[in-house]
């Protein structure tokens, strides 16, 4: 938004400049030099905002561990005694 502003503007500065602008022209560049002043700062926030995005990316990536996760494993044991029969559970994590 701000870019069509500005450029809209400058071409019409092109012509105020050079004495060949009408008092429409005039108006239109002063609207659009104030539309692209009312834009920038949605256009600044935005931009913040991209290069968090851009930090945050790269800092998990590059502090990312790459070692595979030991898997989740439930361990059932059959356990046989003197007295009875039973089972024990393991659970790793």
């Amino acid at each position: 938004m701000t870019y069509s502003a500005s450029s809209d503007a400058s071409a019409d500065h092109d012509r105020i400049v050079a004495g060949n602008a009408s008092e429409a022209t005039l108006a239109h560049y002063q609207k659009r030099r104030a539309d692209r002043d009312a834009d920038l700062p949605a256009t600044e926030a935005l931009a913040g905002v991209a290069l968090a995005a851009l930090v945050t990316g790269a800092a998990l990536y590059w502090f990312d561990d790459r070692a595979p996760e030991a898997p989740r494993k439930l361990e059932i044991t059959p356990t046989v005694s003197a007295s009875g029969a039973g089972a024990a559970l393991a659970f790793r994590f």
